[in-house]
């Protein structure tokens, strides 16, 4: 790959974390039509159909997560920030009222990640930030 101007690599980059992030939510969403179609054994055969194409190993697991995630904010889906990541998805979706939660956030203008930690402090699970002092310059670091 050659070079590239800045502006170019920030595009590239952008199309690279947005592809990151969708096809998750891209899964999920296929999983779930095929499911309705053709039940719960289409799920390992679409996890195998994908290796076949591809190369790449997806678990039946992981298919029945992104479908889980995608059924439980289905009904919201168009008022979700088209910038909130996968991760910000599942959290989501994984509270008791997930409208609420959304609601909440588009409220104080929270981003997605802002959301996903309020989620996770709100459930007990967000470590406390962990400070490293380095031994030579005393230079401090903090660790979510």
């Amino acid at each position: 790959m050659g070079a590239f101007d800045y502006d170019t690599c920030v595009g590239l980059a952008s199309e690279a974390v947005e592809s990151r992030e969708l096809y998750q939510k891209v899964l999920g969403k296929m999983t779930h039509t095929l499911t309705l179609k053709h039940g719960e054994k289409a799920v390992s055969n679409f996890a195998q159909g994908i290796e076949n194409a591809t190369g790449y190993k997806v678990k039946p697991s992981s298919l029945r997560v992104y479908r889980w995630v995608y059924q439980k904010l289905e009904p919201m889906l168009d008022k979700i920030p088209a910038d909130f990541s996968y991760l910000c998805w599942r959290d989501l979706a994984g509270t008791d009222d997930p409208e609420g939660w959304l609601g909440r956030a588009i409220s104080e203008g929270m981003s997605g990640s802002q959301l996903g930690r309020e989620i996770r402090i709100a459930r007990g699970s967000q470590r406390e930030a962990k400070i490293v002092v380095c031994e030579k310059c005393g230079h401090a670091n903090k660790y979510a």
